[in-house]
């Protein structure tokens, strides 16, 4: 049996797509974004955006959330259809 070094491997994938993701932009393309929306207050959904933050700083992402005050609208604006 072989093992996997799996945070080895993970920041290996994210140089890759790091470089790839500098070499779109200096191509002309755009820089990939995620954009979040959290909507209350949920202590596992903030940790797993902000995990999901930190992953796209080390792929070369960009990536927005939206303050709750907006999120908050924006659910009472879905609520009444």
């Amino acid at each position: 049996m072989q093992l996997i070094d799996g945070k080895a491997t993970a920041t290996a994938i994210k140089a890759q797509i790091a470089q790839q993701v500098s070499d779109i932009v200096a191509n002309g393309g755009k820089q990939p974004h995620l954009a979040a929306v959290l909507v209350g207050h949920d202590g596992g959904s903030e940790t797993y955006v902000k995990n999901k933050v930190i992953a796209c700083e080390q792929c070369g992402f960009k990536s927005t959330s939206c303050p709750d005050q907006l999120a908050t609208v924006l659910e009472q604006a879905l609520q009444q259809g």
